[in-house]
C-alpha cells in the first residue's frame, strides 16, 4: 500500500513538485546528477545537519525540471542509520537501506535485492537506489542503469 501524508511529509510518491518542498521549509542539501558517485561521506555530512526531529526526503527527477519523479520522506536520523545488506528498515512510508560499500535507497516493501543497487522488481515505480561503490547511478523507479546527466539525485531536509 502506498501512502501519502503530506502534512508530516512522511510519504512515498511520484510526480511531486520540488518547489512545493522548498516552499514548505525543506532545504536542498544534495543535488547531483546520477553520474555523480554518491559516498557514505556525502550521507554522513547530510546526517550531521539533522537533529532528532529532522525530516529527510530523498528524490530523483529529470535535470532542469521542478517535477520529482519519485520521492520518499522520513526521519533523517533513522533513514541515515546503516543497515545490514538486504535488511531494509521501515521508516515513514517506505523501507530504507544504507549499506556502506553497497547502496542507499528505499522501496515500498521489505523485499530488496541489494548489491551495489536494489535490482528487485525492475518494473516498480516506487524504488530508488544509489550506488555507494564509487560509481554513479543507478535506479529511479523503473528507470535503471542511470550513470548520466539526464537525471538528478536530491536530498532535502527540514
Amino acid at each position: 500500500m502506498i501512502t501519502k501524508t503530506y502534512q508530516s511529509f512522511s510519504c512515498l510518491s511520484t510526480n511531486y513538485s520540488l518547489t512545493n518542498l522548498t516552499g514548505s521549509g525543506f532545504s536542498l542539501v544534495y543535488n547531483q546528477h546520477y553520474s555523480h558517485a554518491t559516498s557514505m561521506t556525502d550521507l554522513e555530512n547530510i546526517k550531521s545537519q539533522c537533529n532528532g526531529f529532522s525530516m529527510l526526503c530523498a528524490a530523483g527527477g529529470l535535470a532542469n525540471s521542478d517535477k520529482l519523479l519519485l520521492i520518499s520522506c522520513a526521519n533523517c536520523h533513522a533513514v541515515l542509520t546503516p543497515t545490514t545488506i538486504s535488511s531494509p528498515v521501515f521508516v515513514g512510508s517506505a523501507y530504507w537501506y544504507l549499506t556502506d560499500g553497497k547502496s542507499f535507497g528505499f522501496a515500498p516493501d521489505s523485499t530488496i535485492n541489494q548489491g551495489s543497487a536494489d535490482s528487485h522488481d525492475i518494473s516498480s515505480p516506487y524504488r530508488l537506489s544509489w550506488h555507494l561503490t564509487g560509481s554513479g547511478g543507478w535506479r529511479l523507479g523503473n528507470l535503471t542503469n542511470l550513470p548520466d546527466n539526464v537525471y538528478k539525485k536530491y536530498v532535502l531536509i527540514r
